[in-house]
C-alpha cells in the first residue's frame, strides 16, 4: 500500500471465477448479465488471473481501478497469469514524484507472452532463455503504458544455471531515479552444484556474480526514469 497526496494505492492479485461476485472495499464488481444490467464493470474476463491496482480516497471509496495480466500462448490453450505470483513476499510497486507507476513482472517459460492492461494488449514480452526473467513496467498516472525493461541482458553458462529474482522494494529520489533492492538465487539446471561463478550482465555492461545452486546474491540497482542503469551493486 502507498499513501500519496491523500490517496491510497492498493495492489494485489485476484482470479475471476464465472458468475462470481468480487468485492473490493464494499463495492461489488461483476460481469454484465440480465440480472445485473448496470453493475460496476471493468474489462476483465472470467477464469483470468489479474494483478489489480486500486486508487482509494481516505474514506475508503474507490476512485479508480486498473487490471494487469499476462496472456500466455501455451501449445494447446491461451491462458492468463498474474504479473507475479509470490505467496511469501508482497510484490512491491512504486509511484514517483510525477505520479508514474512502476510494477514488476516475471517470465517463467518461453511461450509467447503479451502484457495486457485493462484488457488491451500493450506489448509482447521477449523471452529470455534459460533463466527466470524479471521486468520493470512503467505506466503514467492514468495507467497508460510507457515502457517495459528487462533487468538482465545476458547470463554466462546458460546451460547450467537459472536465476530466480526477488525484488523486495522500490523507491525513487527527487529526480525520479529508481532504486531496486532484492536478491538473486542461483537455481542450477538438473540439480547439480556448480562451483564456477555465473556472470549476469545487465545494461551497459554492469555485471553481477552468482554461484552454485542455492546461493543468494543481494542486489541494489539504480536506474534513471527511462529505465537505464546508472549503477548496480552486489551487496
Amino acid at each position: 500500500m502507498i499513501l500519496k497526496d491523500s490517496i491510497l494505492y492498493l495492489s494485489g492479485t485476484c482470479t475471476i471465477a464465472p458468475s462470481q461476485q468480487v468485492w473490493f472495499l464494499d463495492t461489488v464488481f461483476i460481469h454484465n448479465s440480465p440480472d445485473n444490467p448496470d453493475p460496476p464493470v471493468y474489462p476483465w474476463i472470467t477464469n483470468n488471473k489479474y494483478t489489480y491496482l486500486l486508487k482509494v480516497d481516505l474514506n475508503g471509496n474507490i476512485l479508480d481501478f486498473n487490471l494487469f495480466h499476462l496472456n500466455i500462448e501455451e501449445p494447446d490453450d491461451l491462458v492468463s497469469d498474474y504479473l507475479i505470483w509470490n505467496p511469501i513476499f508482497r510484490t512491491p510497486f512504486h509511484i514517483d514524484n510525477d505520479g508514474n507507476i512502476y510494477l514488476l513482472t516475471n517470465r517463467t517459460n518461453n511461450y509467447p507472452t503479451t502484457l495486457c492492461i485493462n484488457g488491451i494488449e500493450v506489448c509482447d514480452i521477449i523471452p529470455e532463455d534459460y533463466y527466470f526473467s524479471t521486468y520493470l513496467i512503467k505506466c503514467d498516472s492514468e495507467c497508460n503504458f510507457i515502457w517495459i525493461k528487462s533487468l538482465y541482458e545476458e547470463i554466462s553458462e546458460p546451460e547450467s544455471h537459472k536465476l530466480i529474482t526477488n525484488i523486495l522494494d522500490l523507491a525513487s529520489d527527487s529526480d525520479n531515479n529508481l532504486y531496486l533492492v532484492g536478491y538473486i538465487e542461483s537455481n542450477s539446471i538438473g540439480g547439480a552444484y556448480y562451483q564456477t561463478p555465473t556472470t549476469i550482465t545487465i545494461i551497459d555492461n554492469h555485471t553481477l556474480h552468482t554461484y552454485k545452486k542455492g546461493d543468494y546474491v543481494s542486489i541494489l540497482y539504480k536506474l534513471n526514469e527511462n529505465g537505464d542503469y546508472i549503477w548496480a551493486k552486489q551487496t
